[in-house]
């Protein structure tokens, strides 16, 4: 049986900067206001004179993952978050329904991958709160000798 309805306020969303796969560091970033993860494809045509139809065949899939992050004076996760936007660093990204690592018999469900920030783009509007709204995008990460691409969906259990 299906679980009942969550409110997006209830997932979590992560970073580490570790880079480290099989223990990372999570750090959550709390000041997250709206997080979207799309994963869509890129499409290839297949029409052929015997057939009656044009087809698409799904090809490459894309992630992205964007979200708004409520500016705080002297935050931490914001000075991650630009610092790694100004130096093109790699951190490791996690979009959760749930903690990481789940407790004893939970799962937690999502996207997972590495990933660069390539957008911040600061909002200052004159009545409302200071806004950065972020856009990072996977990237293909070595991993002593193991190419990590993005996983979606992932899912991470505890027994």
């Amino acid at each position: 049986m299906a679980g009942c309805a969550m409110l997006g306020g209830n997932a979590l969303l992560y970073y580490d900067s570790s880079l480290d796969y099989a223990t990372p560091t999570w750090t959550v970033i709390d000041e997250a206001q709206d997080v979207s993860y799309a994963s869509t494809s890129n499409t290839g045509t297949s029409a052929f004179r015997g057939a009656p139809y044009e087809y698409d065949i799904q090809a490459k899939r894309k992630l992205e993952l964007t979200f708004t992050l409520q500016y705080l004076k002297g935050s931490t996760q914001f000075k991650a978050l630009a610092d790694a936007h100004a130096a093109g660093t790699v951190l490791q990204f996690a979009a959760m329904d749930g903690v990481l690592p789940p407790a004893s018999g939970d799962t937690a469900t999502g996207a997972r991958f590495y990933g660069q920030v390539h957008d911040m783009d600061n909002a200052q509007p004159l009545q409302d709160s200071y806004t950065v709204d972020v856009v990072v995008r996977p990237v293909c990460y070595n991993d002593a000798g193991t190419l990590r691409h993005p996983e979606y969906p992932y899912e991470e259990s505890t027994p």
